[in-house]
């Protein structure tokens, strides 16, 4: 996961934390508190440790955001700023002069912006290829998952749910499979994948489709071994942008992440500050008591915290500010930004 963040769990346990947790460090109860501070914490701000810079290959115009990827606040393209939009932006009414070309048309082409637009939510990378209903071949990189299972949801050739019988003879929506070597494949067909379910694995588990025809092999996932029911941001990109000998246009974007629980000693904990932690800690412990008036007043001396360490990492004299007035008289007639 990329992330400014450098705390790990295991430092976690090794710290002042430890005091106040009331429950043993290395038992799964501390972990679980952990991840429900980290969790709420992440969703008062976007704190230092939450913000990231990335950058992405976005094919045939899809792309879907890596895991750690919670909401985007902003893409460049080419070395140009592109607005990002909801769903809701490809249903307005554009006039011809926003998406002519030539007398033609160009659905969902605007000539001044390439826009970004959000298009919900994939348990996926790359979806099975329109059209062509695809076995799933499945590969387990570590002998030490053989034998755990994965449930694919999905549509089948047809356009029916995918079903399939398990152990006892019962009908169920999906197939499960159980990781092994050589590669699982699939007996059903799938022309659109709708949910996955896996359980937590040691390493990667990738998932590929396999082209009735040609036997080729398309990417349609990697998972991480904490991922259970994987879901990532869905978003295209719309617009005349570049595309240089056919390869695929890279995007760089600043995000906000997606909370994703610690499990191991080595995973990084998302919120960098130990002092936040601990209050967020001692307020939900607080609260489970009834008391909420000191419950609160620790979660506020927790945010304080996060918000002294964000004015520490980017102060505010740093962050450039830009004004465009309305008509065009410049800021400094009526006196705004002249020395005095």
């Amino acid at each position: 996961m990329l992330s400014p963040s450098s705390l790990t769990l295991g430092a976690l346990k090794n710290s002042s934390v430890i005091n106040i947790a009331g429950v043993c460090a290395n038992g799964s109860q501390f972990v679980q508190n952990v991840n429900e501070a980290v969790q709420r914490l992440m969703t008062y701000g976007s704190w230092y440790a939450t913000l990231v810079k990335g950058r992405l290959c976005v094919y045939e115009n899809c792309l879907a955001w890596p895991r750690w990827v919670g909401t985007v606040l902003a893409t460049n393209i080419n070395g140009q700023n592109r607005r990002i939009q909801n769903n809701w932006y490809e249903f307005m009414p554009v006039s011809s002069g926003e998406c002519c070309y030539g007398g033609s048309y160009a659905v969902g082409n605007w000539r001044s912006n390439t826009t970004v637009i959000d298009e919900g939510i994939s348990p996926v990378f790359q979806n099975v290829p329109c059209g062509i209903a695809c076995q799933l071949q499945i590969h387990t990189r570590l002998r030490a998952d053989f034998g755990k299972t994965m449930t694919f949801y999905g549509i089948d050739g047809n356009g029916q749910q995918v079903q399939t019988k398990n152990a006892i003879g019962q009908w169920q929506d999906g197939v499960t499979i159980s990781l092994g070597s050589p590669d699982v494949i699939t007996l059903p067909y799938f022309s659109e994948i709708t949910r996955v379910s896996k359980d937590i694995t040691v390493g990667m588990i990738d998932v590929y489709a396999v082209n009735p025809d040609t036997f080729a092999l398309l990417d349609v996932a990697h998972y991480e071994p904490s991922e259970t029911e994987p879901r990532y941001r869905f978003s295209k990109v719309h617009g005349p942008y570049t595309r240089v000998n056919n390869q695929p246009t890279q995007i760089e974007f600043l995000a906000k992440l997606q909370f994703v629980p610690v499990v191991l000693d080595s995973d990084i904990v998302q919120i960098d500050n130990i002092e936040a932690i601990k209050l967020m800690m001692m307020s939900e412990r607080l609260s489970e008591t009834g008391d909420t008036d000191a419950a609160t007043k620790n979660q506020v001396l927790a945010i304080k915290e996060l918000n002294r360490q964000l004015a520490e990492k980017l102060p505010l004299q740093q962050i450039p500010i830009r004004m465009d007035p309305f008509g065009t008289a410049p800021p400094s007639l009526a006196g705004i930004g002249q020395l005095m």
